[in-house]
């Protein structure tokens, strides 16, 4: 309905035949034809009017136009939309298979500690058995100190016997008539200095033995405390493993609750789709925010394509630290890392999460210098002890390739069993670089490789 300069509502349809042509029955023109023009002026309004219709549908056609365009662009804008969900499901998919590499590469750290927790088991085993002998070398060292006394004892009798023997020969001086008994005390006393020179090699003989006796306490003493500072090296390596488990079990965790979410509004998401009266999606509801612990945005997929979470560890991040001790089914190794799938391709069946697990970190220790087997110089069970030690941290890290972090210095330095630095994020050395560089890391500076 268009309404003319006179204000009345009148229908007016262009024929193909010419842009100011009118059907033979608009009241307009049959009024105009019905009538002979008897003058120009109703000629010129009757034009007038007429092309004020035809500017008025003119404007019509070009509103149509411009609405068919902006359907066509709603199309176009639709079609990409469609493209990037697709585009970020696939996305999706290629971190979830990185995570769940990575928890098969979390997986064999977990098995490396379990062997080493079972050395420093047997090693634990051995150094009560060698703390037995030192009690029993003490209780030695007890009974020689009793020798001792009664030595001194025997020495002051044989003090007294000298000084009567001196009384004896003043008296064969005064007493030239008593010869023969002078003779017989003297063939006495000869016997007694006799006596004397074997007391006296029996006293050299103990002192001897106890000389011996008191190194050999010594060289208990010195295994002893040799073997006290590897079971606090030792000590370090598991606090520093345990640190590490925390902080893996910690990312875990914050990366399972981020999967948590991301399933709840997959779930949305996909049940607003299926239904048929729901208004079209915001862009605000497409890239929505997650908490805290992750400012990320999420980009999900179409509702007609499965999507697969998986529960898995987020690593270095990881690293570090020391991380890498991480990490454990049982809390002193590796997070024993368990992933579920889950499909969601209809979005009716939520993903299962493992509740967090409130287990606080342990400190972690600190060392100024890294740390390192027992001295190689040194014989007996401590020697042997760090021999072996030696030879199972080289089995592991043949087994997967990566090294073990048993400590860290004031500077965010890490080193293994070795000595050698570790990069707390990839767990590797830099042994095979001619030239390695350390970068500034969460740490502290020079922490990292140059990877």
């Amino acid at each position: 309905m268009l309404k003319t300069m006179n204000g009345s509502d009148e229908t007016v349809n262009l024929a193909p035949g010419g842009a100011g042509s009118a059907p033979p029955n608009s009241p307009k023109l049959a009024h105009l034809t019905s009538t002979s023009p008897t003058s120009n002026d109703e000629l010129h309004r009757a034009l007038a009017d007429t092309q004020a219709l035809l500017e008025v549908m003119t404007r019509r056609n070009g509103d149509l136009a411009s609405k068919i365009e902006g359907l066509s662009a709603a199309q176009e804008t639709q079609a990409l939309l469609k493209h990037t969900l697709v585009g970020a499901n696939d996305t999706l998919r290629s971190e979830l298979d990185a995570a769940q590499r990575e928890t098969r590469r979390l997986q064999g750290e977990l098995d490396t500690l379990s062997s080493v927790r079972d050395t420093l088991q047997a090693e634990i085993l051995k150094v009560k058995v060698f703390a037995s002998e030192l009690l029993a070398l003490q209780s030695l060292t007890s009974h020689q100190n009793e020798v001792s006394a009664r030595m001194a004892d025997e020495e002051s009798m044989v003090a007294r016997v000298t000084k009567d023997l001196e009384l004896k020969c003043q008296e064969l001086q005064h007493l030239h008539s008593r010869l023969r008994a002078l003779e017989d005390e003297n063939r006495e006393l000869q016997e007694g200095s006799e006596g004397i020179v074997c007391a006296e090699q029996a006293a050299a003989e103990a002192r001897v033995s106890y000389d011996e006796m008191v190194r050999r306490a010594e060289e208990a003493e010195d295994r002893s405390n040799a073997l006290e500072e590897n079971n606090q090296r030792l000590c370090a390596s598991l606090q520093a493993a345990e640190y590490n488990v925390a902080a893996e079990l910690s990312k875990k965790e914050d990366l399972q609750s981020d999967l948590k979410r991301i399933a709840a509004y997959v779930t949305r998401l996909v049940e607003r789709h299926n239904t048929l009266d729901v208004p079209p999606i915001s862009a605000a509801e497409i890239v929505p925010q997650l908490g805290s612990r992750s400012a990320t945005p999420i980009r999900l997929g179409p509702p007609d394509v499965a999507s697969e979470v998986t529960e898995t560890d987020n690593t270095e991040t990881a690293s570090h630290p020391d991380v890498d001790e991480v990490k454990s089914a049982s809390p002193t190794v590796s997070g024993g890392k368990r992933s579920r799938n889950r499909s969601a391709s209809s979005g009716s069946e939520p993903i299962e999460c493992s509740p967090k697990r409130s287990r606080p970190a342990p400190q972690m220790a600190h060392s100024t210098r890294p740390a390192t087997t027992s001295a190689g110089s040194s014989r007996g069970p401590s020697a042997r002890i760090a021999r072996r030690k030696k030879h199972v941290d080289r089995d592991s890290a043949a087994t997967d390739g990566q090294s073990v972090i048993v400590s860290r210095n004031e500077e965010g330095r890490c080193f293994d069993a070795h000595g050698n630095r570790v990069c707390p994020e990839c767990k590797q050395t830099q042994e095979r670089y001619s030239r390695p560089r350390w970068l500034r890391g969460a740490f502290g500076p020079g922490s990292v490789c140059q990877k």
